[in-house]
């Protein structure tokens, strides 16, 4: 676990975070015609929303898409 973050929320507040990070074997792997899912979406866990405000531990260098509803 590398950073910590938090973010208040406001107006119609959201109830749910769901999230997708990318991920892959090596730090320097990359897609290609012979290995094309290299790097892959898999789910991210590291979020959640508790009275109205957003917390998230992300993972070092990553690419992390956050869903909120």
């Amino acid at each position: 676990v590398h950073g910590f973050g938090r973010q208040n929320l406001a107006g119609d507040a959201a109830r749910r975070v769901s999230g997708q990070v990318l991920t892959a074997e090596a730090m320097d792997a990359h897609n290609t015609f012979d290995a094309p899912s290299a790097i892959h979406p898999v789910a991210f866990t590291g979020a959640r929303i508790a009275n109205g405000r957003l917390t998230a531990r992300l993972p070092a260098k990553s690419l992390v898409v956050l869903t909120l509803d």
